[in-house]
């Protein structure tokens, strides 16, 4: 019980570290793609640059991962490694 815990607990660790270094190539793309959306004039209005920035606030929030995943599994990891230790102290 104790193994599949840790084992669980590193998981969730992993998954963490693993989605920080999808976030850089992920906001590389979205740069990208929104640079050549942007209409090439001389001078851009108020409204211009607000929806460009809004466009790629929403495009980052619909690609970025999940990272409270990662964190819901280390938390069952942590509730099994609790649970064995709570039935350890009851079965002495």
């Amino acid at each position: 019980m104790r193994l599949l815990a840790y084992t669980i607990l590193i998981f969730g660790f992993v998954w963490i570290c693993f989605l920080q270094f999808e976030i850089r190539p992920i906001t590389r793309s979205v740069l990208m793609s929104q640079a050549n959306r942007i209409p090439k004039k001389e001078s851009y209005t108020r409204e211009d640059i607000l929806t460009a920035i809004h466009d790629t606030a929403v495009d980052m929030a619909d690609r970025v991962p999940s990272v409270p995943s990662g964190g819901l599994i280390m938390l069952g990891g942590a509730l099994v490694l609790d649970l064995g230790v709570r039935r350890k102290r009851v079965s002495q």
